[in-house]
């Protein structure tokens, strides 16, 4: 409780404590009791406001931590479930799968599809044919020895 609570107590206190001992005309009587109630009252009052508002806030915080948790639960089991279906998934058939999910987004080929010639690497010839950015190639060639090895592309793309 605060100061003005602890007030309003020993005010009422020694107010029931006069009142008994004395007798009082009703004009002093209604004095006495208008100087001890109403701070008693205000602090009553204020206490009761700040119950309200804790009481308010749990309340909003509780249902606030509940949406929460449920989005990222939910959030968490799609990620699961979708590194679960990538998992026993080609490259090819995961950015297939990217692109049926993500019409908008570019998806780029796998790396399979890029390796025409079935080399082990993309050169920048394949890179080339396939019509895609030159300076993406650049960016994936990490060790920039002129070809891309599936390390360094499945770095960049995964």
């Amino acid at each position: 409780m605060d100061q003005s609570t602890d007030f309003g107590y020993a005010n009422f206190s020694g107010l029931y404590s006069d009142l008994i001992q004395n007798e009082y005309s009703d004009d002093e009587f209604e004095n006495k009791i208008e100087e001890v109630a109403e701070p008693l009252i205000d602090a009553y009052a204020k206490q009761a406001a700040k119950i309200q508002q804790i009481s308010f806030s749990t309340e909003v915080y509780s249902e606030m931590r509940n949406q929460i948790s449920q989005i990222v639960y939910s959030q968490i089991e799609d990620d699961l479930t979708a590194l679960e279906d990538a998992s026993t998934m080609s490259m090819a058939e995961f950015a297939e799968q990217l692109q049926e999910e993500n019409p908008d987004e570019e998806v780029y080929a796998s790396f399979d599809e890029l390796d025409t010639n079935e080399d082990g690497v993309i050169s920048r010839e394949e890179w080339d044919a396939a019509g895609l950015d030159p300076d993406e190639f650049d960016k994936i060639d990490a060790d920039s020895d002129g070809v891309i090895e599936r390390k360094e592309f499945e770095d960049y793309y995964i």
